[in-house]
Parts: C-alpha cells; sequence; structure tokens
C-alpha cells in the first residue's frame, strides 16, 4: 500500500495561502478474489461506501462526489455510511469483518497508515484485512491563524509563538489524526509550546 505525500516543508509566504503537508486520500475493500461470474456483472446492487469520520469534512466531501460519480458510471446506487471514531478504525473494523465482496468499500485517509503505529489493537490487520484499490485526492493542510495574532508570515508566527509559551492552542480533527500529528510536529520542531485541542471531524 502506497501512501503519496508531499512534504513542502515550512512556507516563506503568508500564513495559510500555501500547503504546508499533503496527504493521500485511500479507497481500499475487503480483500478476496471475485470469481468471473461476480466480475463480469459487478456491480449489480447498491455499493456501501463507508467514510471513517463525520459528515461535513474534506474526506466525506470527497467521498460523496466519488459516490455521485460511481453511481452514474456503473447505474448502481453508492450510499455514503459514515461510521467516525478512534481515528478510523471504527470503521476500518466493520469493513474488515463485512462480506469481501467488493460491495463495502472504505473511503480513508493517511490514518489507515498512522493507526498501527498509534494503536496497540485496531481490531483488524490493514496489510491482510484491506486490499487498496486507488489514490483519489490530494488534501493540502494549511497553517491558519486567528487574526488577533500579530502575525503575516510562518516566521512571525514562531517568533510569538515562542514569545508565549503555553498560551496558544492548536485545533486537529482528532486524537492521532494527521492534523494532530502535523501540527504537533511542527510545535517541536519549533519549540512551541501549545495545547492541543481535538475535535470530533475536520467541520467542527
Amino acid at each position: 500500500m502506497t501512501i503519496r505525500t508531499s512534504n513542502k516543508g515550512v512556507t516563506t509566504g503568508p500564513i495559510g495561502r500555501r500547503p504546508f503537508i499533503a496527504l493521500a486520500v485511500l479507497v481500499a475493500v475487503t480483500q478476496a478474489p471475485l470469481g468471473s461470474a461476480v466480475a463480469q456483472t459487478y456491480p449489480t446492487r447498491a455499493i456501501n461506501l463507508v467514510v471513517p469520520f463525520p459528515p461535513g469534512g474534506p474526506t466525506d466531501l470527497v467521498a460523496r462526489v466519488i459516490a455521485q460519480q460511481m453511481s452514474a458510471q456503473t447505474g448502481q446506487p453508492v450510499v455514503v455510511d459514515n461510521r467516525p471514531g478512534a481515528n478510523g478504525n471504527i470503521a476500518g473494523a466493520a469493513v474488515s469483518r463485512a462480506t469481501p465482496d467488493g460491495y463495502t468499500v472504505l473511503y480513508n485517509t493517511s490514518s489507515i497508515t498512522l493507526s498501527p503505529a498509534l494503536y496497540k489493537n485496531l481490531g483488524y490487520d490493514v496489510k491482510k484485512d484491506l486490499a487498496p484499490v486507488g489514490s483519489t485526492a490530494v488534501v493540502p493542510l494549511a497553517l491558519v491563524v486567528n487574526p488577533s495574532i500579530p502575525a503575516n508570515t510562518v516566521q512571525e508566527f514562531i517568533a510569538y509563538a515562542k514569545a508565549n509559551p503555553g498560551k496558544l492552542s492548536y485545533g486537529s480533527a482528532g486524537n492521532g489524526n494527521v492534523t494532530h500529528l502535523v501540527a504537533y510536529q511542527f510545535a517541536q520542531l519549533n519549540g512551541i509550546e501549545a495545547t492541543h485541542i481535538p475535535y470530533r471531524g475536520s467541520a467542527p
């Protein structure tokens, strides 16, 4: 399974105008060979597209666009099924237990590769229970700050954060999410002390 990332490091332009890091979004299905008869007629009924994050976030929005296109091309309904929680692990475990016939598909982000390193027990084996289908989107992460912060560049923000240790907080889409880990790494690399505030998904 390959994750394409584009790590451009710290940018020098105004905050929020350039990507800080990009992540690949993957589609994975339960792994099993399809019989020749099934492969020739697939799909003959609705496909369940499981999204491991709440509605309204970037993964959900892209998944719905893909579901619409899949439905138009296959002539079958593609139902988006949001199952948030545990950085994608609840949805991953559910898909791994589904019948391996191609009708239950997991639409996940980089969390599918981060979680095995962060959790002792996922409830499934990413490499054995899931098979990659393709990379569908590259979503940039941007560093943005509240307008009240007197900083217009990354360097000015770092200087301000260092001058105010422990007074800043940073939000993420949840513990262990790439938005959490990238922000944490950014803070560590630049000697910034800030409090992590995890939200339930990217939308809030």
